[in-house]
């Protein structure tokens, strides 16, 4: 079983005589870092894709979209004891590369707003975003079709990836259908949609609201690593056991005035038993990861084993 779907990707047109390798090689990697990115977009915590092209007839491409992990045995079971394949099918229906919603997926955001400019994101009860444009009209979009569109990966790589092969004077469109299902999944993407491509491009994104915030507080004993002398809150680091190590800043104004004031001279030797916070920022289908020491509760100078107690 592989872990992944067979996507045909159809230039139609007058191309009997074929297409120029040297025009043809950066749209087909262009168009491979668009379906690895928008999967990163909607499902971060999943392993990468691969994304394999090869010809299959003439003027058109099987392009073997799977997931990519550390070993063939580690991305069956991926695919098998969980949504994998499923998740790769439904990142390609809200770019707009396969049929299979009634919605609005990103491909049809970027005909709406042909000539006009986004002005207003508004977040909804329900969960959906409304769009509105500088001619006061708007529309309705998922948080999945959000999180694509306010993509910088995605905005950067969809042009030449599928705009672009339409601006070639052989081609007039452009099919896009699972291998084998083209009833059922097919989409055709004509010539006009250049010209909005080009605009979603160029476009300035707003900045998105829409983040995920995730904390959690542990109390624990760590070695200083790399102090700051001079006791600002930034560039410390510290390590945790035998191996592990963190970067933080520390909060603790009370413990940074004894640093400064020469109170506590810290060497590697030293235990401090502090409440780390551990914040996770998710936004745009990224995870930002920051460390900070809210308060040092216990201070141990080794070898003389003097203690400080403080609140």
């Amino acid at each position: 079983m592989k872990p992944g779907i067979d996507l045909i990707y159809k230039l139609k047109g007058n191309i009997d005589e074929g297409i120029d390798v040297f025009e043809l090689s950066p749209i087909l990697l262009s168009f491979g870092k668009l379906i690895s990115g928008a999967h990163k977009t909607l499902y971060p915590d999943e392993p990468e894709l691969a994304v394999n092209i090869k010809p299959f007839e003439k003027g058109s491409f099987e392009i073997n979209v799977w997931v990519f992990s550390k070993g063939i045995i580690n991305s069956l079971l991926t695919f098998i004891n969980g949504d994998t394949g499923k998740n790769i099918k439904d990142v390609l229906i809200n770019l707009g590369l396969l049929s299979g919603i009634s919605g609005i997926n990103l491909i049809k955001i970027i005909a709406f707003f042909r000539g006009k400019k986004l002005e207003t994101i508004e977040s909804l009860n329900s969960g959906d975003f409304k769009y509105t444009a500088n001619d006061n009209s708007s529309i309705v979009v998922s948080p999945k079709v959000n999180k694509l569109y306010l993509n910088y990966n995605v905005q950067q790589t969809i042009y030449n990836g599928i705009a672009k092969p339409l601006e070639l004077p052989k081609v007039d469109s452009i099919d896009s259908y699972v291998k084998n299902d083209e009833d059922k999944t097919k989409i055709t993407i004509n010539k006009d949609m250049v010209q909005p491509f080009k605009e979603y491009s160029l476009s300035q994104l707003p900045d998105s609201n829409n983040e995920e915030v995730i904390d959690n507080i542990i109390i624990i004993w760590v070695h200083p690593i790399k102090a700051n002398l001079e006791g600002g809150p930034k560039s410390w680091s510290f390590r945790i056991g035998k191996d592990e190590t963190v970067v933080a800043n520390i909060s603790d104004e009370n413990f940074l005035i004894r640093i400064r004031n020469g109170e506590i001279r810290l060497s590697v030797n030293d235990r401090l038993l502090v409440e780390l916070l551990q914040r996770q920022i998710i936004k745009e289908g990224n995870i930002i990861k920051i460390n900070e020491i809210i308060k040092v509760c216990e201070y141990i100078k080794e070898p003389e084993q003097e203690k400080f107690k403080y609140d």
